[in-house]
């Protein structure tokens, strides 16, 4: 999708902006610069100046990573041109629902918008060159960018008034309680605010504080200091102390596949009000953000997954079974032994686990529950999921977690399968993988009791 000024450079006319665009992209420059530098915190030398140095220079966003890249251990590039910028404008009007009609139907024209999008990032996305296996060789693939995807799905008050624009939530005079007082012309309606939605697992991973990296090209690796020079004291005056030299290494990240798929009827994606596609659009973002995170905490590392926390061999281990007060100092310890205790610990573990720190006390006939009325342990919030497996109770500072992500998120459309019931199935695909920037900052127990 060409912008305005490319379009206008092609023409051969000098691009004319309002100053209020102008002025729209100069706060979009400067803030796409700044959250940049926040994710190369402690990674990149003076990466608290350069943000300020690119921003008063004039440099565009582009030049800003190349910066960044040239910064970054054995100048590997990290960031690929697979992202695709969006107007504003069509991100409003941006639909899901019908981008997965349009492939399902053959009307390209009901998603031309969406389509044009696809087409662009499939051009410069790593999945292009990704094997991926289809249910059916006639299974069409489509793109959705990473940022149009976690955009709120959730029913806003805008839906709500949409709802009440459209009659939804009118208030009936007439009584429906037979056919002839009114009932024969009174249709059912959809109550968009009033959607019952499934109750599914609370994200933890990203939410605690994990730094996000989308829009990454190649394998990537992280450089790490693993080991300080050491100081030595001169025993004769005049001879030079003893050499002595740090050590480093990395932590890598390459992209694991995964994804799942559902099906969704006809009639569905055709009532494609702001609340249906909400609904679709919040689906597909729910499934995948429960995966992901899911990962995060427990994945094997084996069979396409990354490797999760509790399979991290440099995290700490605390015996927590019979949890009590002692245990809970030891998980502080644990990481305070590696240098890695921060400001912004926070423990995350299952609802059971959190039960118990709510009421058992710290030491007998103590009265203090393990947990005191702020919801804090130790002095650190506690998180609680579904999410993290029976017996575990985690303790880190999720600001050193990363999540990779390459590109944006493929849709397979199939509307094959399922064509006499009229249902399309759609199966979302991601390319991600979960590490740790410095496992000493993490300390897990499994046997919590």
């Amino acid at each position: 999708m060409k912008t305005k000024d490319e379009e206008a450079a092609e023409a051969g006319k000098t691009p004319q902006r309002t100053p209020d665009e102008i002025l729209a992209d100069e706060r979009k420059r400067v803030s796409e610069i700044e959250s940049t530098g926040k994710k190369f915190v402690g990674r990149v030398d003076k990466i608290d100046e350069l943000p300020r140095e690119a921003i008063s220079k004039g440099a565009t966003v582009a030049e800003f990573k190349g910066v960044i890249d040239d910064r970054v251990a054995d100048g590997k590039p990290i960031f690929s041109d697979n992202t695709v910028d969006v107007e504003e404008k069509d991100k409003r009007s941006y639909s899901i629902s019908k981008l997965i009609y349009a492939v399902a139907s053959g009307q390209r024209e009901i998603g031309a918008l969406e389509l044009g999008i696809s087409d662009e990032l499939a051009k410069k996305s790593d999945f292009a060159d990704i094997k991926i296996p289809r249910t059916r060789s006639n299974a069409i693939p489509v793109f959705v960018p990473y940022e149009m995807m976690h955009r709120s799905a959730r029913l806003t008050p805008e839906l709500i008034q949409f709802a009440r624009q459209m009659g939804l939530l009118s208030k009936r005079d007439l009584s429906v309680g037979s056919a002839t007082a009114g009932g024969n012309i009174v249709g059912t309606s959809l109550l968009a605010n009033e959607f019952i939605d499934l109750p599914r697992n609370v994200t933890l991973y990203e939410r605690m504080g994990a730094r996000v990296l989308n829009g990454l090209s190649g394998n990537i690796d992280l450089p790490k200091k693993t080991g300080a020079s050491s100081w030595y004291w001169v025993t004769t005056e005049g001879n030079a102390p003893t050499e002595s030299e740090l050590t480093v290494g990395k932590i890598s990240l390459s992209p694991k596949i995964g994804g799942t798929f559902t099906d969704y009827t006809l009639k569905l994606l055709l009532q494609s009000t702001p609340s249906i596609d909400g609904l679709v659009q919040q689906d597909l973002l729910d499934t995948a953000n429960i995966g992901v995170d899911l990962a995060g905490f427990h994945g094997t590392g084996a069979n396409g997954q990354p490797t999760g926390i509790v399979n991290d061999s440099g995290v700490g281990t605390v015996d927590c079974a019979d949890l009590g007060w002692d245990a809970a100092v030891e998980f502080l310890t644990d990481v305070m032994t590696g240098n890695s205790l921060a400001a912004s610990m926070q423990w995350a573990t299952n609802p059971t686990i959190w039960g118990f720190t709510q009421t058992r006390q710290k030491w007998p006939s103590s009265g203090q529950p393990l947990a005191n009325e702020n919801g804090r342990m130790a002095g650190y919030p506690i998180n609680a999921s579904n999410q993290i497996g029976a017996g575990y109770l985690m303790f880190g500072d999720w600001t050193q977690a990363v999540v990779g992500y390459w590109g944006g998120y493929m849709l397979l459309v199939d509307p094959y399968t399922a064509s006499s019931s009229g249902t399309t199935r759609v199966r979302i695909l991601a390319a991600c993988d979960v590490q740790r920037r410095l496992s000493s900052a993490f300390s897990i127990g499994s046997n919590a009791s």
